[in-house]
């Protein structure tokens, strides 16, 4: 059995960042159209992306194929692919950094054009070499606030059906912190090092995709690396994945 939970189809396609429009979303005299999504993305074997992708524009990884297809994949970490540094600043995480095709973050301004008009169903995809099959979280409710809402994060409609317990749940609400000289002093992002919608100190996370990827060999994960509520392993491959309302593949 594969040690990955690879989407067994993919593509690419292309956002249009938020300064081809104007500086900041919010600061538009008219607000843009959201953006395309994975649901519009080009067909296998297509020369190209869409042609509504002009100027500016940021990758993302699509799964064609998990629960009817088209979900974004709005965080990657996948096993065995080169690591990615996730001790960055605020700029960083609100553009994106990484390689979608490995280790990413679609960021945060992204996540925000992608989830501020229309309602998006978040589905998390965890495996490790240990586990007989990869676990998913699937929530109804999935959003990331604007920059003057410091990306609030909201996730709701945890559906029990999952076969990975619910982590996010007590995450919502939470603004995003990351190492920047505007959150110094916070304990949970110096602990951790990384961006995150943190909870209270000292417990900080229950979810947490942005950390160090553990040792191979089996066993909890150290404080700080990839690791998901009641997964007695850190995680190798670790997805968090979007759809909007009705944009089922």
């Amino acid at each position: 059995m594969s040690t990955e939970a690879t989407p067994a189809r993919h593509w690419r396609f292309y956002i249009p960042r938020a300064s081809d429009c104007c500086p900041r979303w919010t600061t538009c005299g008219r607000a843009p159209p959201p953006p395309d999504t994975c649901r519009y993305s080009r067909p296998p074997g297509s020369p190209r992306p869409p042609p509504w992708r002009t100027g500016l524009g940021v990758r993302a990884w699509c799964d064609m194929s998990s629960v009817g297809g088209g979900w974004t994949v709005v965080a990657g970490r996948r096993a065995h692919q080169p690591e990615v540094n996730f001790s960055r600043p605020l700029l960083h995480y609100q553009f994106g950094f990484g390689d979608p095709e490995n280790q990413h973050w679609l960021g945060l301004d992204h996540m925000h054009a992608l989830t501020r008009a229309t309602n998006s169903t978040l589905r998390v995809v965890l495996h490790h070499y240990a586990l007989p099959a990869p676990l998913h979280a699937t929530y109804q409710a999935f959003s990331v606030g604007s920059r003057e809402d410091g990306h609030r994060l909201t996730v709701e409609g945890y559906d029990p059906s999952s076969t990975a317990a619910d982590a996010l749940s007590p995450h919502s609400g939470a603004p995003f912190t990351c190492p920047d000289p505007r959150y110094s002093g916070n304990s949970c992002v110096e602990e951790v090092e990384a961006g995150w919608w943190f909870l209270e100190a000292p417990l900080c996370y229950l979810a947490l995709p942005t950390g160090l990827a553990a040792p191979p060999e089996p066993g909890r994960g150290v404080r700080g690396t990839l690791a998901w509520l009641g997964l007695q392993y850190s995680p190798e491959t670790f997805l968090l994945m979007i759809r909007r309302e009705g944009e089922s593949g």
